[in-house]
């Protein structure tokens, strides 16, 4: 999101193999990060995530805008599957107790 914000307020990148390899050397900071947490199996998510945002939103009207509408989607799928999960395992517990 930085990225795209900087890209609006300075001036937009012309040519695409410049955006490109500006994009490519903001995921070293990425790659590094996700090495420093010591969480290398998100490094791919991380990567892909970023790419995705930065490429195909590069025209919304408000990366902003988007952004609190993703962290709103995201929250909204994780409470409703952990209210599931929750869910599942007080059936199953209840069935356990049936059988004992």
């Amino acid at each position: 999101m930085c990225f795209l914000i900087v890209e609006r307020m300075f001036r937009p990148i012309s040519s695409e193999i410049i955006r490109e390899l500006i994009l490519s050397i903001t995921l070293m900071p990425i790659i590094y990060l996700s090495v420093v947490l010591k969480q290398q199996k998100g490094t791919f998510l991380m990567c892909v995530v970023f790419l995705c945002v930065t490429v195909t939103h590069n025209t919304d009207t408000s990366p902003l805008a988007f952004a609190i509408n993703r962290i709103v989607d995201t929250s909204l799928g994780i409470s409703v599957f952990l209210y599931g999960k929750m869910f599942e395992n007080i059936i199953i517990m209840r069935i356990i107790e049936n059988k004992i």
